[in-house]
């Protein structure tokens, strides 16, 4: 039908805005055309169900938007709220859908394994890929790219190594959840893995690893077959795995970086790595407005940069209702995601496939929240859109279009 090619361009779009979109200089008018694309899609829909996460972030959506009445940045705030509200679209519409997942988890693999690929030629070919660099980025994000390739750390085609780690991270997510759910190309899968943990160590990004092995244990007890009779088998390959995964990435000059670093944490006595100084600044400010906050979006203008929580950041922004709001509806969307995959389970027994899609949902929900604590995913397109999306492919609705 029409509206499926239409659905699949809008997914086309929203992966190429997720994985790609840095390289395009205005993101909102390619925003704005998915949002109207998945409206399109809408139309053919009977019956939209609006579940309960889907109520709590339309408040979230609806404080944000209250925000703007007293923020401190209207600018900011009102981009934010355009963003929310599509996300929450994008959410609703492709909740409401079924028939679209193995497409777009295709095309998750395909973008993620470039930045994969990217990272890793960066260590076999660096003058090749600095030439790529400055001939695709923006100035700027060229600029940040050879900085940190020249500090050890890799951000592949990007310009942020936060970004190009997540980016790895949806890899590893797709990859693990293939091994851990499914018996086909097991060992080819296994090397994927190691490969993937090698582009994310030159990444130097603590924070994201650490989320990954959270995240990866799991979906381990969640969605694997272990029992006690398999237990010791499966416990010494893992073992065995990580002494080969830790050796190659041992003999690769530019990860020691990450050891180092790891090195440097170990010995520290902050083990925020300086973000409590950028917590108890926002402290300050929460103080004085702890029931509404700054306004959406609008730290960057008061504090000069994000908080590096996003936690401490809804408080700053939204007061401690909005933090409430938010909360829930993040424990709300991963509780849901556990009662579908149950629910079916409990009916019938679960396709390898249903079960991949369900632990990589299960998964990428994980890392947004998880680091959360040390980042600022939810302020950006980038990490916004496959949480979202993530939590849709967790759907159990039959509707086609």
């Amino acid at each position: 039908m029409k509206n499926e090619s239409i659905l699949k361009l809008s997914i086309l779009m929203s992966t190429f805005l997720i994985f790609f979109g840095y390289f395009v200089v205005n993101q909102y008018i390619i925003l704005g055309f998915i949002a109207l694309l998945i409206i399109i899609c809408s139309i053919e829909i009977r019956f939209i169900k609006i579940k309960t996460d889907d109520m709590l972030w339309l408040i979230c959506v609806g404080l944000i938007g209250l925000s703007l009445c007293y923020s401190q940045d209207k600018a900011e705030t009102v981009k934010y709220f355009m963003v929310m509200s599509i996300m929450i679209i994008i959410k609703i519409v492709y909740s409401n859908i079924e028939g679209y997942k193995d497409y777009i988890i295709k095309l998750f693999y395909i973008s993620s394994l470039i930045h994969v690929m990217a990272t890793i030629a960066y260590i076999i070919v660096p003058n090749i890929m600095i030439k790529i660099c400055s001939i695709i980025l923006p100035y700027k994000s060229y600029l940040d790219n050879l900085q940190f390739y020249n500090i050890g750390s890799i951000a592949g085609i990007t310009g942020q190594t936060g970004m190009n780690a997540f980016y790895i991270s949806i890899y590893i997510s797709i990859i693990y959840s293939r091994i851990i759910c499914s018996n086909k190309n097991k060992l080819y899968n296994i090397v994927l893995l190691i490969i993937g943990f090698i582009a994310l160590f030159l990444t130097a990004k603590r924070g994201p690893l650490i989320t990954n092995i959270i995240a990866i244990l799991v979906v381990t007890v969640i969605f694997s077959n272990i029992n006690i009779k398999n237990l010791m088998p499966k416990l010494i390959a893992f073992t065995v795995l990580l002494i080969i995964g830790y050796n190659v990435i041992c003999r690769i000059p530019q990860a020691q970086v990450m050891i180092d670093k790891f090195t440097i944490f170990s010995e520290s006595a902050d083990i925020t790595n300086g973000r409590s100084e950028l917590w108890n600044e926002a402290s300050d400010y929460i103080k004085e407005n702890p029931i509404i906050g700054i306004g959406a979006y609008a730290t960057p203008s008061v504090m000069g940069e994000m908080t590096h929580n996003i936690y401490v950041q809804l408080v700053l922004e939204l007061g401690i209702f909005g933090l409430i709001f938010f909360i829930g509806a993040m424990i709300i969307s991963f509780i849901l995601t556990f009662k579908n995959y149950y629910k079916i389970k409990s009916n019938k027994i679960v396709e390898n496939t249903e079960k991949v899609f369900f632990s990589i949902s299960v998964y990428i929900q994980l890392y947004f929240i998880i680091y959360g604590m040390s980042g600022n995913p939810l302020y950006g397109i980038t990490f916004l859109a496959p949480y979202f999306i993530s939590i849709a492919i967790s759907s159990t609705l039959k509707n086609k279009i």
